[in-house]
């Protein structure tokens, strides 16, 4: 499977504050988009 380069604004403090909580259970930005698309291809968020 090929990869693809995702875009998006967020807010900036946002962003920083949710990388953190990520940074601290050794999670990486990346692999939290792939964590949450996977719960939406599951029907567990919407």
């Amino acid at each position: 499977m090929a990869a693809e380069r995702i875009q998006q604004r967020s807010d900036p403090d946002l962003r920083q504050e949710a990388e953190a909580i990520l940074a601290t259970q050794g999670i990486k930005p990346s692999q939290a988009i792939i964590l949450f698309y996977t719960e939406v291809m599951k029907g567990r968020v919407l």
